[in-house]
């Protein structure tokens, strides 16, 4: 992740993370970047099988103001949208603060967890 350089106004048009499974860690550690605004586009690859760092990634981004704007296969392609649909994907990551307590987020986010994908997050 890149340091956010303190002047007024600046604007990171695309964050590019692909830290090998460790998505939770740095996007933690990049709480105050998400939370700034300054970012227009994240692209990350999620590679992460623990559901626990899935979820909470996902929750931090949301929570930060973005939404997936696309889900592609590691090389690149777009999944087919019978395959996964970013609707639902939104509409799940949007619901995971609420369902902790039961520990269900759906079959979007297992998607998530079963497949490494690169995601296309944008501010909502």
């Amino acid at each position: 992740m890149m340091l956010l350089n303190k002047r007024v106004g600046l604007t990171v048009h695309l964050l590019k993370a692909d830290v090998e499974g460790f998505e939770n860690f740095a996007f933690m550690g990049g709480t105050k970047l998400l939370q700034s605004g300054k970012v227009s586009n994240i692209i990350m690859e999620n590679s992460s099988t623990e559901k626990s760092h899935v979820v909470s990634v996902f929750d931090l981004i949301y929570q930060s103001g973005y939404k997936v704007h696309s889900l592609l296969t590691v090389t690149g392609d777009p999944y087919n949208n019978t395959t996964v649909r970013i609707k639902g994907m939104n509409e799940a990551v949007s619901m995971i603060s609420s369902n902790n307590s039961t520990g269900e987020f759906g079959e979007s986010l297992d998607f998530l967890v079963k497949v490494t994908c690169n995601v296309w997050l944008v501010k909502r």
